[in-house]
């Protein structure tokens, strides 16, 4: 594979963890007034109308999707802002689009996603249930849902395909409140969360779709999950793929449990047709040891190839053909073992270095398309 490279910048990602949170249930609520008020940690990006100079076009449906100057977001609608007031009301068509108007960017960590298992899953357990779980900033979308695949990997652990499943939902399933059970039945109550705990500080409601029926012999497949919301005017937004497995919700026979770094590409306007990154996880708190498992293909290129240095995870990957394509999916992802009493400092804010981003077309043309930069 040729490729010119180029060295980019530095990203940071946070730890991504399927890690079961027990059993849970949730509590529903009704969709509100189609008026929202600015918050600190959403972005609204004025444009004048028309101006299509400062848009992106979408290539899978054709439809004008603004720029957002700041990564790590992901698009919410568009707004007409209140003359009288701090708020902004969604847009439904745009053929009301006149005049001054508004792109609303939610922190991408709102629409990614985290699973559990029933409480008292295990190795030995029949069937398994795995609830999936994301996030909406307001009630102003026409709808939530999930894209689901079921993995295949080849001998080399590189993508080899996978059965789409789509799961769509109105605004009457979203959720102020997750309750925590020690027991399957759901009695036992432990905890509680609000969306923000789990999503960050825009998080106001939860989305969820359970997986039922997983059979003991699938436990270690993969479930490849992509969240996406629907705008009021009708565009689909993708969020932060990732894997889960439903093993990674319990304990291994070396005490310990699995945690997945997904890295995920964003489109930037252009396709590729190659690249490679490192990811550094020498940095672990004192007392965190993290052993590296292995890495699974994601579903961008269809080839991957990566070196385990002790440190760090050198990536490469390219497509068949070597043709270009839409940087819009997960790159891969990295599989680490830790101490089940080391899980919950990792995930309080364990960091991954990516670095030596290095893209490129099938005409050899460098491209700098996103490393996303949040916390999952």
């Amino acid at each position: 594979m040729k490729m010119k490279l180029l060295k980019l910048f530095k990203r940071t990602i946070s730890v991504v963890a399927v890690v079961a949170l027990m059993g849970g249930t949730m509590l529903t609520v009704e969709a509100r007034g189609d008026e929202v008020k600015a918050d600190a940690s959403v972005l609204y990006e004025e444009y004048a109308a028309g101006n299509y100079s400062q848009y992106m076009e979408d290539d899978k449906d054709k439809k004008l999707v603004p720029k957002c100057q700041t990564e790590g977001y992901v698009f919410g609608g568009w707004f007409k802002k209140s003359t009288t007031e701090d708020k902004y009301t969604p847009i439904e068509k745009m053929s009301e689009a006149y005049g001054t108007i508004y792109a609303k960017f939610v922190p991408a960590r709102v629409l990614s996603v985290r699973c559990q298992n029933v409480a008292e899953t295990s190795s030995t357990t029949p069937k398994a249930i795995m609830k999936v779980v994301s996030a909406l900033d307001t009630l102003n979308y026409q709808s939530y849902g999930f894209e689901m695949d079921v993995i295949t990997l080849d001998s080399e652990h590189t993508y080899a395909g996978s059965k789409k499943i789509e799961y769509r939902y109105n605004l009457k399933k979203a959720y102020t409140k997750f309750n925590v059970y020690s027991d399957a039945a759901g009695t036992k109550l432990v905890d509680a969360y609000a969306p923000g705990d789990l999503f960050g500080p825009a998080a106001k409601y939860f989305t969820t779709h359970g997986v039922k029926d997983i059979p003991q012999g699938s436990f270690g497949a993969i479930i490849c999950i992509k969240p996406y919301w629907m705008t009021i005017d009708g565009t689909e937004v993708y969020g932060l793929t990732k894997y889960a497995h439903v093993e990674d919700g319990y304990l291994t026979d070396d005490d310990c449990k699995y945690v997945n770094v997904p890295v995920n590409l964003r489109e930037m306007g252009t396709g590729v047709a190659a690249g490679v990154l490192n990811v550094n996880y020498s940095n672990a708190k004192t007392g965190v040891t993290l052993k590296f498992a292995e890495v699974e293909g994601g579903r961008f290129f269809d080839e991957m190839a990566w070196a385990d240095k002790g440190t760090s995870v050198k990536m490469v990957g390219n497509t068949s053909d070597i043709s270009d394509k839409n940087a819009n999916d997960i790159y891969a992802n990295i599989r680490f073992k830790v101490n089940v009493d080391d899980v919950n400092e990792v995930l309080g804010g364990y960091t991954f270095a990516v670095d030596g981003e290095d893209f490129s077309t099938s005409g050899e043309i460098q491209t700098t398309p996103d490393v996303w930069d949040v916390f999952y």
